[in-house]
């Protein structure tokens, strides 16, 4: 291999690389002819295609540039490789420099400066000098790929640079050389999609620009199912060809297409353009086209087999034309059954296929009616063979002054005898579009009237010669077809039915049904409008007539149902005058016959005279009513049909007034064909609504069982009930809540917490109730109570009532009875006498015990309390008492002494030492103690005062006395100022002496037996002092007696001793008071006065009582009371048995109940006083 460079190839200045090769060649199936050469030229630069071709200049390849070129030159060939000669190789980048080619790339194709790798084959050359001949040349390569978008996809992809040369004859006779033509091409193979198509179109295609022309040419070697999206169409042959415009792309470009379609043994060519959007257009000429010819075109397409018409259609020749918005077929003649033929065209549709023609000539003559300026068309539809016969005749028809343009749909009969039958249709055309056709307009009647001018939009004729009269398929008539000739019509406004609907512009048909020389019946429908009455409720569409005469009016009816649950619906007819302009409006609809065995309650039970009723306005039906009449003997009750919250739910409704316990009997025999005892009157109801109901429901917020039940305000024994009743095939059930009521002065009531509640049975076989609820006393106590009573087969009244006596837990029931037996014909209950009866149970007994020993226990606790009170008042004054013992000790003789305040504190202790002995040891007391003392007091107190009233006298009776001794004067004087004295007691025949010497004895004595006293009562220890001082009063008392001169007097009677006595009188006579009173009751709550006083109040505190009611048995407590009107307190007697220390005991309590503890209170303490008997 030999390299060398190079400067001037083609004799340019063209740098490249050169490497060549001669020698032998390894090639199997290589020729040669001479020594094999291999050259291979790679340019440094671009080339410029024109320094290579000089005959491009000028031309649209003059600025084609190629890079990466190679030149190969071989003088031998390979088999499957190049051959001999000069071969080049370049890379062409497709861009603006390449004109139109980079138009189509990047416009058209959608894309941006792709690179094209191109090949050719340029002759033999010996020469690298100079430049090769070239005449023509064709670059090929493969662009890589490219995506043009979703409706074309690219499987191969390639383009061509061509040019050659162009000649002329010249003048001479000789071919002279003109230009250099070039051009290009892209070639490939795709596939072609649309949105609408259901399969592509897969096409080999070549897109050449020659001249100033790009012609896209395709052709598809296998048929296109489905073509165009088409179910059925399959074209074979097909070839696409193109235009192209440079401005717009691939898919917005028009294409023309050729292909061929069979059909049967036929076989047409399409031409026709389709663009990508989905819009198409097919042609094909059939000559010589029959019925049959149609039926295996539409048989290839829609694969459905067409049913033959039942008249002859006849054809000569065709267009067809397949286009995006189906198949159809333009005729050139057709004729179809009598009918002269005429140009016409056939539409085919995947549902059948429907044919129309112009028939020229005179009117046609449909029944009664002539259609001038007629056209024929008839329908087949593969789905509907029966309308294969039908025919359609449109015209024009004239009719009482107007013009109609109006169709004939001619068709066998449904009764199969084989005549045509025909529906007539055609609509008015308004004299004044913009206000339409008046109502006076067609029914001149009504000119001046409020229908006058109601206004008739849409207004058509219609006639039909049979009841099932029909349309062909396809065609909607907005009014409902009926037998004869009707005229319909939409209506704007109808005042006179306004209330019925709730929009303001309801949607209201006329049909007016002309008949026998003119006469007419009109009807007004509204669009199948049925009332809407609510749940429960079904109506029939609503349907208006306009009854003509000298003031129409309109007359509304329609059926309606009311659907119960469980049987069959009650039917009604609504029947009713309407004004022509109305507001509110009430309406009833009647029901014929009577109502039977209502929801299967019973089947005797009839309701008649029963209708429906509601009024309207602005369409909504207010107050539904459906309501009849029940026979009860000889009362005539209504009834009416309620609703339930639930929806769907129905129930029937009675209302009664005054109802007895008689009426009640009457009402079950009647609606329940039950018979029943007759009750006392002792109850009534003031009015009630009766509820017969098919299941249990709720009707507003009470709730009704299945069968029949009501709720009213009742009275019993006089007292207000809201009783809930129940009647079934056994009888009523009645519950409800009563009114407070008294009972004597018993109070019974209903509270938040307790309801009083009535439960009452009037039956067959018993008619008795139960009334629950709160019993109060005087606000004192609350408590249940259960009153019992019986209506049937006896009259009766009880009561009982629960007294909580131990607190919640143990309750004791009482329970009451007339005193006197009660009689039907007095059901006063209220002012009867009760006789009220308890006995207490063994629990209740024994928590009777156990309070007992509660009782006791507490008492003892007290009786320890006063017992250390007592200890520590006995050593206090045990205290005192040897206190004031050593002080007289001590001080024996300060009684007598000068010292005043040494005398008092003696008489202070010796008072102390007195009283603290008696309160000590009051058992140590004579027993004539008190006498004693209260007997030398009054003498002390007595002489007392006679000495010191004679004490003050005393010196001037002894003056006078001594003055006038002897003179009688002077003892009588003596006598008055004694007198004068109030204290001395001055007798007749004393003298002033005896009556001095009287006193002094009186009061010496009486000291004298006030000492004793107080000896005995002071401890031993102190009798000392005190004996001194007896010893000195007898001396002087002595002495007194046997002293009989006047000096005595004058004389110092020991004052002192007088007045020591006299304090220590005063403080021991009022402990002596005490003292004696204290002894008259010797016990104080069982603990006994003196030294044993702590021992006994241990004793019982100890537990000696409480041992005792182990011997306690309470065998009964039976209470009895008695209560009526007008008694305001409710006394019970209370009989209590026992036996307690193995005796028996029985005792009565009375007492008052304010509270059900004074029971407790009142057996308990005398318990207590038993048991502390025992212990005292």
């Amino acid at each position: 291999m030999e390299q060398t460079t190079t400067n001037d190839l083609f004799g340019l200045e063209l740098q490249a690389d050169v490497l060549s090769y001669k020698g032998l060649i390894n090639a199997v199936e290589a020729t040669c002819e001479g020594n094999p050469v291999f050259d291979l030229i790679v340019l440094r630069d671009p080339l410029r295609l024109s320094m290579l071709i000089p005959d491009l200049a000028g031309t649209a390849f003059d600025q084609l540039v190629l890079e990466d070129v190679v030149f190969a030159r071989q003088n031998f060939s390979v088999r499957g490789s190049r051959g001999v000669g000069l071969h080049f190789n370049g890379a062409l980048t497709i861009d603006e420099t390449c004109g139109d080619l980079h138009t189509l790339v990047s416009n058209v194709l959608g894309c941006n400066d792709p690179t094209l790798e191109l090949y050719c084959g340029l002759g033999y050359t010996e020469s690298w000098s100079r430049l090769p001949s070239i005449s023509s040349f064709t670059f090929e390569g493969n662009l890589p790929n490219i995506n043009i978008g979703d409706q074309f996809k690219l499987t191969s992809l390639g383009a061509r640079v061509f040019a050659f040369e162009t000649s002329a004859v010249s003048s001479r006779g000789t071919m002279d050389k003109v230009e250099m033509s070039v051009g290009f091409g892209i070639f490939g193979t795709m596939s072609i999609s649309a949105p609408s198509w259901d399969h592509p179109i897969e096409v080999e295609f070549d897109m050449e620009k020659v001249s100033s022309v790009i012609q896209l040419s395709t052709r598809a070697h296998v048929e296109w199912k489905d073509a165009f999206g088409l179910k059925g169409l399959t074209l074979k042959d097909v070839h696409l060809a193109a235009t192209i415009d440079l401005d717009q792309p691939l898919s917005a470009q028009i294409f023309e297409i050729g292909a061929s379609f069979t059909f049967g043994e036929t076989t047409v060519t399409l031409d026709g353009a389709f663009l990508l959007g989905g819009e198409f257009t097919l042609e094909a000429d059939v000559q010589r086209l029959t019925w049959g010819d149609i039926e295996l075109l539409y048989c290839e397409i829609f694969r459905e087999k067409l049913p033959r018409p039942s008249f002859d259609v006849k054809l000569r020749r065709g267009t067809l034309v397949i286009s995006n918005t189906g198949y159809s077929l333009a005729v050139d003649h057709l004729e179809i059954g009598d009918y002269p033929p005429t140009n016409g065209t056939i539409a085919l549709h995947p549902s059948g296929i429907h044919v129309k023609v112009a028939v020229d000539g005179n009117a046609l003559h449909i029944g009664e009616f002539s259609l001038s300026k007629p056209h024929l068309a008839f329908a087949s539809s593969h789905m509907n063979s029966a309308a294969a016969g039908d025919l359609v005749i449109s015209g024009s028809l004239c009719w009482k002054g107007f013009t109609i343009s109006a169709s004939a749909h001619v068709y066998p009969s449904p009764d199969g005898d084989g005549k045509r039958e025909y529906t007539i249709y055609g609509a008015f055309v308004p004299d004044d579009e913009k206000i339409g056709l008046r109502f006076a307009r067609l029914i001149p009647q009504l000119e001046g009237t409020g229908f006058g001018d109601v206004t008739l939009n849409g207004a058509a004729l219609v006639y039909a010669s049979h009841e099932k009269a029909t349309l062909p398929e396809g065609i909607v008539m907005p009014y409902q077809i009926r037998k004869g000739f009707y005229v319909c019509a939409k209506i704007g406004r109808l005042d006179a039915v306004m209330p019925f609907f709730p929009e303001a512009s309801p949607d209201l048909k006329l049909s007016a049904l002309f008949y026998d020389n003119d006469k007419m019946a009109i009807s007004i429908y509204a669009n199948d409008f049925a009332l809407k009455l609510g749940e429960g409720y079904e109506s029939e569409p609503l349907k208006f007539q306009l009854i003509l005469d000298d003031s129409p009016i309109v007359r509304a009816s329609c059926g309606l149902k009311v659907i119960l649950e469980g049987q069959d619906p009650l039917v009604f007819r609504l029947a009713a005058a309407l004004e022509p302009t109305a507001g509110e409006i009430e309406l009833t609809a009647e029901m014929e016959g009577m109502w039977v065995n209502p929801f299967g309650i019973n089947k005797h039970l009839q309701i008649g005279n029963v209708n429906l009723s509601f009024k309207l306005l602005g369409g909504t039906p207010q107050g539904v009513v459906v309501g009849g009449d029940v026979k009860i003997k000889d009362k005539v009750i209504k009834a009416k049909l309620g609703k339930g919250t639930a929806p769907g739910q129905t129930l029937l409704e009675l209302h009664f007034e005054k109802i007895g316990s008689e009426m009640t009997v009457q009402i079950a025999e009647t609606l329940m064909d039950l018979r029943l005892p007759k009750p006392p009157e002792v109850y009534f109801f003031e009015a009630a609504d009766i509820f017969l109901c098919p299941r249990d429901m709720r009707v507003g917020e009470q709730m009704y069982k299945k069968g029949m039940s009501f709720r009213a305000d009742m009275r019993l024994f006089g007292k207000k009930v809201k009783a809930y009743v129940e009647l079934s095939s056994a009888g009523f059930i009645i519950e409800g809540e009563v009114e407070p009521f008294e009972i004597g002065p018993l109070r019974v009531y209903s509270t938040r917490e307790k309801t009083a509640l009535l439960h009452l049975h009037i039956l067959k076989d018993k008619q008795s109730g139960l009334i629950n609820g709160a019993l109060s006393f005087a606000d004192a106590f609350s408590t249940e109570i259960d009153c019992k009573f019986s209506l049937q087969p006896h009259f009766s009244f009880d009561f009982s009532f629960k007294l909580a006596l131990f607190g919640d837990g143990v309750n004791i029931v009482v329970n009451a009875g007339p005193l006197f037996p009660l009689e039907p014909t007095n059901c006063d209950i209220l002012s009867q006498r009760y006789k009220l009866h308890a006995k207490f149970e063994q629990k209740m007994l024994v928590c009777i015990r156990d309070l007992i020993h509660e009782g006791l226990k507490k008492c003892a606790e007290e009786l320890q309390a006063k017992a250390d009170s007592a200890k520590a008042w006995v050593r206090k004054s045990e205290r005192d008492l040897s206190v004031a013992l050593d002080h007289i000790r001590q001080c024996a003789d300060d009684w007598k002494s000068d010292d005043v305040g040494k005398r008092s504190k003696y008489i202070k202790m010796l008072t102390i030492l007195v009283v603290k002995r008696i309160e000590l040891h009051p058992q140590d007391l004579p027993p004539d103690v008190s006498a004693r003392a209260n007997d030398i007091r009054l003498r002390l107190e007595k002489a007392k005062a006679e000495y010191d009233g004679l004490k003050s006298a005393r010196e001037e009776i002894i003056d006078q006395h001594n003055v006038h001794k002897g003179i009688p004067f002077a003892e009588a004087f003596a006598r008055y100022i004694l007198q004068g004295l109030g204290a001395i007691v001055v007798a007749q025949n004393d003298t002033v002496h005896e009556i001095v010497k009287r006193i002094e004895l009186n009061y010496l004595r009486s000291q004298k037996a006030a000492v004793d006293l107080i000896i005995e009562l002071v401890p031993q220890e102190a009798r000392g002092s005190l004996q001194s001082m007896a010893k000195q009063i007898e001396d002087d008392l002595y002495r007194e007696e046997h002293n009989e001169r006047w000096q005595d007097f004058v004389e110092d009677l020991r004052g002192i001793v007088i007045d020591i006595l006299g304090d220590l009188l005063d403080n021991v006579l009022k402990m002596i008071q005490q003292i004696s009173e204290a002894v008259a009751a010797s016990v104080i709550d069982g603990i006994t006065l003196g030294n044993g006083i702590s021992q006994s109040a241990l004793k019982f505190a100890d537990g000696v009582m409480l041992e005792i009611l182990s011997l306690l048995e309470i065998k009964t407590v039976l209470l009895d009371a008695e209560i009526g009107v007008g008694d305001k307190l409710l006394m019970f007697n209370a009989a209590v048995s026992g036996v307690l220390n193995d005796e028996p005991f029985t005792f009565q309590v009375a007492f008052e109940v304010g509270s059900p503890k004074e029971l407790t209170v009142a057996v308990v303490n005398e318990l207590t006083l038993k048991l502390k008997s025992l212990v005292v």
